[in-house]
């Protein structure tokens, strides 16, 4: 019996050329680029970290009304020293906002530093599970509160939420270490809303609204 010779149909059963692999080779690499460099884009790193802060915010004005527990957001502010880091605090103990007054005397230094970090502790459920740090070209320029005259710039600050549902008013404004690019966190002290805005405003213009 005579075997039939088969059709190839006009395809070729050879394999890939050298040129052929360089080229898919060099797609791939393109793709894998432009992918790094988004994920490398200041604008990109600074909004997720805005976010990440305005979902902490939101997250510990629920809880606070939940669980009757007092939190704060602490923001340490390194300037070039090292990297700002941000974590969330808790006490078990009543917390009232400080006074004008008493906010001054710890600008000035001359309250009791000790006595202040008793009141909390580091509280690991909310966030980034502990301290977290801002990417090395990130800076939190300063925070602005509604009850205290200067904006704090340097050191630690703080955005406290009460369990009657009150969070201090606050505007968090971070930017790139050249400050080419700026956000600001506005936190409302009644709703517990957080507003994200493009670029460098003022506590006062969101209070103005």
């Amino acid at each position: 019996m005579a075997i039939k010779p088969t059709k190839n149909n006009g395809r070729n059963s050879r394999g890939f050329t050298l040129i052929e692999i360089l080229i898919v080779m060099g797609l791939i690499a393109f793709i894998i680029l432009m992918g790094v460099r988004k994920l490398q884009n200041p604008n990109t790193t600074l909004k997720q970290a805005v976010k990440q802060i305005a979902t902490m915010s939101r997250e510990l004005h629920v809880r606070s009304k939940l669980s009757g527990v007092t939190f704060r957001l602490a923001f340490e502010m390194n300037g070039k020293k090292s990297a700002d880091r941000v974590w969330v605090e808790a006490s078990t103990q009543k917390i009232t906002f400080p006074s004008e007054k008493e906010l001054k005397e710890k600008r000035d230094r001359r309250s009791d530093p000790e006595k202040d970090k008793s009141l909390f502790s580091i509280d690991k459920r909310i966030g980034s599970h502990g301290v977290r740090e801002l990417p090395s070209n990130l800076k939190i320029r300063r925070i602005e509160y509604a009850q205290l005259e200067n904006a704090v710039s340097g050191g630690m600050g703080y955005v406290h939420y009460l369990p009657e549902g009150v969070v201090e008013e606050a505007a968090i404004h971070i930017a790139t270490e050249d400050d080419a690019l700026k956000w600001t966190i506005a936190i409302h002290p009644l709703t517990g809303r957080v507003d994200l805005v493009n670029g460098d405003v003022p506590l006062k213009e969101f209070k103005e609204q």
